[in-house]
This record gives structure tokens, C-alpha cells and sequence, in this order.
């Protein structure tokens, strides 16, 4: 599971719809990635860190807790 991208998108107010939106996901297979169900893509992860964490590091960013 991605706490850190989960974390951030409590504490930043970002809906699921939202980023699924930006990366062209549905809601559902964005619920899936975060919570390790299904894998994220680079380009995906990437996309999040620029579009709505910029100030943190993708390392930060893409800790895992399985």
C-alpha cells in the first residue's frame, strides 16, 4: 500500500476522481494502485509526484507497506 500518496491526498484534499482523472484512470483502478492491488506505471507515478506532490521526493513518495 502507498500511505505517503494517500497521506498527502487526505491531507492536500485530493479525491480519488481527481487524480484518477489526470492520469486517465477510472476511480477504481486507482484505488487498486494505492492500495497495491494493481501496479503503478513510472509515467504514472511521475505524473503524480509532478502534478500534485512536487515538493516531495519520489523516493518519499513511493515507500510501500505490503
Amino acid at each position: 500500500m502507498y500511505y505517503k500518496i494517500q497521506s498527502l491526498m487526505r491531507k492536500n484534499k485530493i479525491t480519488y476522481l481527481s487524480m484518477a482523472n489526470c492520469l486517465n484512470l477510472t476511480r477504481d483502478t486507482l484505488s487498486k494502485k494505492i492500495y497495491g492491488k494493481a501496479k503503478f506505471t513510472v509515467d504514472e507515478l511521475l505524473a503524480i509526484k509532478e502534478n500534485f506532490f512536487p515538493d516531495v521526493s519520489l523516493d518519499e513518495l513511493v515507500l510501500r507497506v505490503d
